[in-house]
């Protein structure tokens, strides 16, 4: 492994990557504060209010300290990396994402299948995963993916998996309750612990695939959780993301460990041993377990025995959501009682709260509940969101807005949305100038990668290449801020994080290409821009310096 990718000093600053060696013993000593780096020579923007670009910038105790053409490598104790005129973006931060479901996430997790759009693409990652895995060891991919995104309609066949890893069993899971397919060590295994699995290697939806991950982790231990999690999350690194907003739990079958403390321990693990890749900003999600329980003891639990804003600028606890009573609510209009006492239990103790809602009767149920509660306990300063918001009305955003309420949009209708059924409606969004940041909702239903969301923002246009959101097209600096400038907010951290500025963290990503020039990267190529690299806080999670040349 190239030392540019993992040498720094204790401090936490990338180290002589100009050369790409880390500094002898007397030269770090000569510099008391650290070293420090130098990036010059890029189109970096910034993502500032005023959408600044800029060539230059220098980075010191995991921050940014100067930005512009005034940053230097005057008064020593600088190394200097030669951008080659490669377009950089603050670190990209994902506002709603079940993160630490990844933890359960049996095999070896195979997310590049992302951005594979025909049989032979997918059959290609599989093959160089593959190479990567132990012999006999599953190679899977659960959640995330559709058959509608590969050219052919469909998911590949035994017969095609066994063609890219006749050496692996092969596991792949759609969205929540499948369908999933398998090839022939996978058939094996499967049938062997009452799975039934189809000549073509189908496990067919619901109950059939529930039970085939069940099998699979039915041995999935702690450790094997950590190196999925670190796996995973170097992906997450790989598109740019250095900031996930975290939903615990949200999974309503499968084992008991994946929630709560346990769910949380292989993160915990990973930060302590130095290897944690991601800023983590958690979520507590108290709805799933109310089963009608007056009072919601699982919420008064949480809040009395969690602080908001609890930990360090890897990792803090961030708000309540997204779901604080029992759930789905699609139909539960108006909310009960249930609902307004919890409502005012966590705006009683100062916590944010973020709310899965869907559409414009979800959204007006709540607006009249949080009304009520602003007129008893004021909410306007706590930062409050609906999440998903795949429609909205004018008046009901209005109301949102009033109370302070920020709108997280998520793009999964890129992977499962038609004709009718698309959002959100980002232009009209950032037109009435609520607070307004976006994700994925990944872990089963949507894929991590943003740039697949970024391509759904610009063109309106799913998976498949149908236009689903005309009218709702926004502009590709906009896209990139949305998940940037406009996530720093949700969590308080406007001042921190999102953008490249002096005293921000220093996360950035350089990219493989400028995403910004339609002329170098087409609508259709945005799905496949990436990071060649990385910094979280001024160090190297992702790539290697020698790609910039």
């Amino acid at each position: 492994m190239s030392p540019l990718r993992t040498e720094f000093l204790a401090a936490g600053i990338v180290a002589a990557l100009a050369i790409g060696v880390a500094p002898g013993r007397s030269q770090a000593q000569n510099c008391p504060g650290g070293r420090l780096l130098l990036l010059t020579n890029g189109r970096i923007h910034t993502m500032d209010a005023k959408r600044t670009v800029v060539s230059r910038v220098r980075i010191a105790g995991g921050r940014f300290v100067e930005v512009g053409e005034g940053a230097s490598a005057s008064g020593g104790c600088t190394d200097t990396l030669d951008l080659r005129g490669h377009t950089v973006i603050p670190g990209m931060i994902d506002n709603h994402f079940h993160a630490q479901l990844v933890g359960s996430r049996p095999g070896y997790e195979t997310r590049t299948i992302e951005t594979a759009f025909s049989i032979a693409e997918a059959q290609a990652v599989i093959r160089e995963r593959a190479t990567s895995v132990p012999e006999g060891a599953f190679i899977t991919a659960i959640g995330g993916l559709q058959p509608r995104q590969f050219a052919e309609n469909r998911l590949p066949t035994l017969a095609e998996l066994d063609a890219a890893a006749p050496r692996h069993p092969v596991y792949i899971h759609t969205s929540f309750n499948g369908p999933a397919v398998t090839n022939s060590p996978g058939k094996r295994f499967f049938e062997s612990h009452g799975v039934r699995v189809s000549d073509t290697g189908v496990i067919e939806q619901n109950a059939p695939t529930w039970d085939a991950l069940d099998a699979l982790r039915a041995t999935w231990t702690l450790a094997d959780s950590k190196r999925t999690m670190q796996q995973v999350f170097g992906y997450f690194n790989s598109v740019g993301l250095t900031t996930v907003h975290s939903v615990l739990g949200s999974q309503d079958r499968g084992p008991a460990q994946y929630f709560g403390w346990a769910e949380q321990r292989p993160v915990q693990e990973l930060k302590r041993e130095g290897r944690l890749t991601l800023r983590l900003r958690l979520y507590f999600n108290t709805g799933p377990r109310v089963d009608g329980k007056p009072g919601n003891p699982p919420l008064r639990e949480v809040l009395d025995n969690q602080w908001p804003d609890l930990g360090d600028d890897l990792v803090k606890t961030a708000g309540i959501g997204e779901h604080i009573v029992d759930w789905p609510l699609e139909g539960a209009v108006p909310l009960g009682d249930d609902y307004y006492q919890s409502v005012r239990l966590v705006a009683q103790r100062g916590w944010q709260l973020m709310e899965h809602s869907f559409n414009e009767a979800n959204h007006a149920a709540r607006a009249d509940v949080w009304e009520r509660v602003n007129r008893e306990v004021p909410i306007t300063s706590l930062r409050w969101s609906i999440d998903h918001v795949n429609t909205i009305e004018a008046p009901t955003l209005a109301r949102m807005k009033a109370l302070g309420v920020g709108v997280r949009a998520h793009g999964w209708r890129y992977l499962a949305g038609s004709p009718g059924q698309a959002g959100p409606p980002y232009r009209t969004l950032l037109a009435s100038g609520i607070h307004v940041g976006t994700g994925m909702d990944g872990a089963q239903a949507a894929p991590i990668n943003p740039w697949l969301n970024v391509y759904y923002m610009v063109t309106g246009r799913n998976v498949r290449g149908d236009l689903i959101n005309d009218g709702e097209q926004i502009s590709r600096q906009d896209a990139v801020w949305l998940y940037t400038g406009g996530n720093g907010w949700f969590s308080r951290e406007e001042q921190a994080l999102g953008t490249i500025e002096t005293g921000r963290l220093a996360d950035l990503a350089v990219l493989d290409a400028d995403v910004f020039d339609p002329k170098a990267v087409s609508d259709e190529a945005i799905r496949r821009v990436h990071s060649v690299l990385t910094l979280l806080g001024g160090r190297i999670v992702h790539g290697d310096a020698a790609a910039l040349r």
